[in-house]
């Protein structure tokens, strides 16, 4: 297809008159046939690369995405511009699953989007073969590699799936190795390579040390009013920062996977169109359809420098000047030190998890290859003495270090019966809308609930109710007290596949083998991400690009290729000045700097003890 062709549908569906750099030698790669790994930067386009050539290839083009969110926000957007797309993720029933294949053959549907684990399903992969298949692309294809900063083992599944088909895999961030690793495992040796700069000429990068972050944070966004992200590492963190932030009368909105989906999109929308400023933790930010976000700030150092660019790169995708801080405060080097131990893995304590599973399940010396075992956590946490998030947070590295594949999560229910007696209309109507509408549902969806415990699947709760999972429960509690139903909440099972008969010397030896490799690349990730907060010499864009194997020159636009020649001077002058107590805006105005300049000299001073802080006001320490 000629340019012009490919111009004039780019015009058509997305309003573009011409690609952006790099964006057009990966379709061509696309529509030759030939096999691509691109590596852009955040915001550089990347879907486009394959929703284009996907209208133009016969067939439909296969999506595989980690991030759920960010495949309903593309399917939303690819409707609005009349393209037709569907998504195969999330929890759906056998019998949806194969209305929805059907509706790929013979809807003319252009795009399909599932997720790594999905096509683990047994009736997805049986249809494979079936379907009209133009092309595969696999986003953050970095998460096929274990050097990568969010590895997932079921990436590691698509080679065998699909060895024939054309590939075009995509990601952001990629060391050489990562490189190395998604080539190999996606099998695309003879893959063409499409690799941008992971620079981000616009965005100013700073690393500061400061006294009081939240202090910090607050005379930043007052005095600039742009759209702004502070990234937490807790969603308890980022609730007490945002009822801060809400406290000083600035209009903010929290996002964390804590919320229900009503809240989310609550916050998102109010974000998006009213508020400046989000508090979220790492939930938030895939796929966000703003442009003109002008600050991103890290309350909490990111676990890797991978994970540090991606989120500060969501700053300034419209090409126009904007900001990047991550902030530490003194004590904060012993936090992410413990957050670091305690994400090591013990060699251990993994391998009585094995042998326990083994015992539980009662497999044999020599047994138990490619069998799949229904596996019931709550006995095994109690026997090891582990709680529920520790027990599955060791299976899931026993899925990483391939001993055994998480086939399929089974849902959690919850059983309810409503009692009859209770549903007058003089109670009922004494219920608030949500927790009337809640009962309704209940009754009018579910046959025999008023004689009979009705086991429900909890997602689907979550999903009709409204609410998380945690207000959820507050409600049922509510209800039962009241005497309007009672319920109880089933245990929760998985079901696994062993990939190796039971030698207990050899997975010995393996989780040894594995471990001591986990714990060598997490204390790369743990040194590279607090060398860029202690380090003053090197620019903050050559640190990072050289972290990518790439080479380049000064960036000019960092605090560290910015250090002020003159601020000595210029400390003193703050100091002189708060010989009377001194507001923020009013240093701004005296000293006629800016508040990125003035914020970060005022926490020097201020852990250097020559000002002080209260009441809003900074004065000279006394002598």
């Amino acid at each position: 297809m000629i340019h012009k062709e490919l111009n004039s549908i780019l015009k058509h569906h997305w309003g573009f008159d011409e690609f952006r750099p790099l964006q057009g030698d990966i379709i061509k790669n696309v529509l030759e046939k030939k096999n691509c790994l691109a590596v852009m930067s955040t915001g550089a386009g990347k879907s486009l690369c394959y929703q284009l050539p996907a209208l133009v290839l016969e067939g439909f083009c296969l999506v595989i995405s980690p991030l759920i969110a960010l495949m309903k926000d593309q399917i939303y957007q690819l409707d609005k511009r009349g393209i037709k797309a569907l998504g195969l993720f999330g929890a759906i029933t056998d019998e949806d699953l194969i209305l929805l294949i059907d509706r790929v053959l013979y809807n003319d549907i252009k795009i399909v989007y599932t997720s790594p684990e999905k096509l683990q399903n047994k009736i997805i992969q049986a249809r494979l073969s079936e379907l009209p298949i133009s092309f595969v692309a696999i986003d953050e294809a970095h998460c096929i590699s274990e050097w990568g900063h969010d590895f997932r083992p079921s990436y590691r599944m698509l080679k065998d799936l699909l060895p024939e088909v054309q590939k075009l895999a995509l990601t952001a961030t990629a060391t050489d190795q990562v490189k190395s690793d998604i080539l190999t495992n996606l099998n695309m040796k003879k893959a063409e390579t499409v690799y941008g700069s992971s620079s981000r000429s616009n965005i100013y990068l700073s690393s500061l040390l400061v006294q009081s972050k939240s202090r910090f944070i607050y005379n930043l966004i007052k005095t600039e009013k742009v759209s702004a992200i502070i990234y937490c590492a807790t969603r308890r963190t980022a609730e007490e920062l945002g009822r801060y932030l809400k406290s000083k009368q600035l209009n903010a909105q929290i996002y964390h996977g804590g919320l229900s989906i009503d809240q989310k999109n609550h916050a998102y929308n109010q974000w998006l169109n009213n508020s400046s400023v989000m508090v979220a933790t790492s939930a938030f930010g895939m796929g966000i359809d703003k442009a003109d976000v002008r600050l991103i700030i890290h309350y909490d150092a990111p676990h890797s420098l991978e994970q540090y660019y991606q989120e500060a790169g969501r700053a300034g995708r419209d090409g126009k000047p904007a900001q990047a801080f991550l902030i530490y405060a003194p004590q904060d080097y012993e936090k992410i030190k413990s957050r670091f131990e305690y994400s090591l893995p013990h060699a251990n304590l993994l391998y009585d998890v094995y042998t326990h599973l083994n015992r539980h399940l009662q497999i044999a010396h020599g047994e138990g290859n490619a069998e799949i075992f229904n596996l019931n956590l709550t006995p095994i946490s109690k026997a090891l003495e582990l709680k529920s998030y520790q027990l599955q947070r060791h299976l899931l590295l026993l899925e990483r270090y391939e001993i055994i594949r998480i086939q399929e999560e089974v849902r959690p229910f919850i059983a309810i019966k409503v009692d009859r007696r209770s549903m007058n209309i003089e109670r009922v109507s004494a219920l608030n809308e949500k927790t009337k509408n809640g009962l309704h549902y209940l009754i009018r969806n579910f046959a025999g609930i008023t004689s009979a415990y009705i086991p429900i699947p909890l997602h689907k709760l979550i999903v009709e109710f409204n609410l998380s999972k945690v207000e959820l429960n507050k409600q049922l509690q509510f209800l039962e007290q009241h005497g309007f139903l009672n319920y109880h909440n089933s245990e929760q099972t998985i079901r696994i596949e062993f990939l190796h008969p039971r030698e207990d010397q050899f997975v010995q030896n393996l989780i040894r083998k594995r471990t001591k490799q986990d714990k060598k690349r997490k204390t790369q990730k743990y040194e590279g991400i607090v060398s860029y907060l202690q380090q003053r010499d090197l620019c903050r864009t050559q640190f990072i690009n050289a972290h990518f194997d790439e080479s380049s020159s000064k960036c000019n636009n960092c605090d560290i290729c910015n250090a002020n020649l003159d601020e000595n001077k210029t400390l003193n002058t703050i100091v002189k000045s708060c010989v009377r107590p001194k507001t923020f805006e009013s240093l701004l105005k005296e000293l006629e700097i800016d508040n990125y300049q003035l914020g970060p000299l005022l926490e020097l001073l201020l852990l250097e003890q020559k000002i002080t802080y209260l009441n809003e006001t900074y004065q000279s320490a006394r002598s």
